[in-house]
């Protein structure tokens, strides 16, 4: 004897109640995302769901819900570059705790990108990074006081930590290099700057560093090439 299934029958009303639970559930089922399905969708260049989710994300104050959207604005995927909005979104994540916010806080005001260029402000959100372990932060604190011929030698000590977390990094060998410059330890600044310009050779910074550092050790024409 086959047997057939008997489907409970519903009336209209009890349908329309249970077609309303089950929307009410959308809007649950949709914050449920999260930041790393927004970030394969931005893999797979689907840039309006990754947006939908960091917003949704954003709105309840999550960090990387907030960085994700500002990146978007910063890179202009899925829409127009806007700086203004991408700074706006990392400096909400950098509050709320975001490192990655933080550190693209750092490099627009060390670079002037969409604020002032303040080397106070961007040493402040990179020293952030350096806090929390990150190589880009070390290694930019480190420039910093560099450039500015200042506590040399604790950003020696900062640019080894850098290396130890990114040894292949050519910018980071550039940055010791760039301190032992201003040591006045030529030769050794030398090394390392060469093996930066080596492994980045179409770097125009590293290639002023690698003239600087011919002019002072007497070898003017190579300095002038490089200039």
């Amino acid at each position: 004897m086959k047997i057939v299934p008997v489907l409970p029958k519903f009336s209209p009303i009890w349908l329309g109640v249970i077609l309303a639970g089950i929307l009410s559930l959308i809007p649950f089922l949709a914050w449920a995302q999260n930041a790393d399905e927004a970030w394969q969708a931005m893999n797979k260049k689907d840039y309006a769901t990754a947006k939908l989710i960091f917003q949704q994300l954003a709105e309840k104050g999550d960090p990387d819900g907030e960085y994700g959207l500002g990146y978007l604005y910063w890179k202009g995927l899925g829409g127009a570059v806007d700086i203004a909005k991408a700074i706006d979104q990392f400096r909400l994540a950098a509050e709320n705790g975001s490192i990655n916010a933080k550190l693209k806080l750092g490099y627009a005001y060390f670079h002037g990108v969409g604020v002032p260029l303040d080397l106070a402000q961007a040493e402040y959100w990179y020293q952030q990074g350096a806090d929390a372990g990150q190589a880009e932060g070390y290694n930019t604190v480190a420039f910093i006081w560099a450039i500015q011929d200042k506590n040399l030698p604790q950003a020696l000590e900062l640019v080894e930590l850098a290396l130890l977390n990114d040894p292949q990094e050519p910018e980071i060998k550039d940055t010791k290099g760039w301190i032992l410059f201003q040591m006045k330890a030529y030769d050794q600044a030398f090394q390392f700057i060469c093996l930066a310009v080596l492994a980045k050779p179409g770097d125009a910074e590293l290639r002023v560093h690698l003239g600087d550092v011919y002019w002072e050790l007497g070898l003017t024409q190579k300095a002038k090439q490089e200039w």
